[in-house]
């Protein structure tokens, strides 16, 4: 609920009405208390233990599955934390609700980087998926998982596999994850902008408003269960 996605997400179900609870390793006393000022339920915990996920799912109407790890490069760099988090976390989640709460929707967000390089655009669901990178494994891992537990068991699942997400409420610590967010900072700075090659890249990028509306429309609507799409811009 404090990442990029999630706080986003649930800014838009806070001011809709929505009964919110939130749950995050990085919650700290301070936000605690904030939320419970709000209203808002919180619960500090993590994906890979599954006590933790207990609290979260048992009595949940929704879950937006956001809680992962991000970043091709970090999955590189440590592959057994990436697959622990985006592999384990995941199933940790979703056998908690087929367990405990087998009613519940689950919307899962899927990832660009599932396809790898592509030869030819629009890119429609059934597109061929070779990831480049670890991440991009595990997040196809993570779509796998949600898929099955709807085929095998009947749980309610959708996953939206987004482009590249861009707008506010994004650190920009982190460049290499969002391009269009650092530009802008730099932009402001009267800084360079700098670009490789000869500038002719194309990537879709997709406003996280647009990505919350489809969250919401997949959380909610039971034409959705079982299948997967992705969302970009165009």
């Amino acid at each position: 609920g404090l990442g990029f996605m999630g706080v986003n997400l649930c800014h838009r179900l806070f001011f809709d009405g929505a009964k919110l609870s939130i749950f995050d390793l990085s919650i700290t006393d301070e936000v605690q208390k904030n939320l419970k000022n709000l209203n808002i339920n919180s619960i500090r915990g993590d994906i890979t233990i599954l006590d933790d996920c207990l609290k979260a799912v048992s009595e949940a109407e929704i879950i937006f599955n956001l809680a992962g790890k991000s970043g091709a490069a970090a999955s590189m760099k440590n592959p057994f934390l990436d697959l622990k988090v985006n592999g384990f976390g995941v199933l940790n989640i979703l056998e908690t609700a087929r367990l405990y709460n087998p009613k519940v929707k689950i919307v899962f967000p899927g990832s660009r980087l599932q396809f790898g390089k592509v030869e030819k655009v629009p890119v429609a669901e059934d597109y061929p998926m070779r990831p480049t990178s670890l991440y991009g494994i595990h997040k196809l891992l993570g779509e796998n998982y949600h898929l099955s537990y709807h085929h095998f068991y009947g749980l309610n699942t959708c996953v939206l596999r987004f482009s590249n997400p861009y707008g506010p409420h994004l650190k920009m610590k982190k460049p290499e994850y969002n391009i269009f967010n650092y530009f802008i900072e730099l932009a402001l700075q009267n800084s360079v902008l700098k670009v490789y090659g000869d500038g002719s890249q194309i990537r879709d990028y997709i406003f996280i408003g647009d990505v919350v509306d489809a969250f919401l429309a997949a959380g909610i609507n039971k034409a959705a269960n079982g299948e997967v799409f992705n969302v970009g811009s165009g």
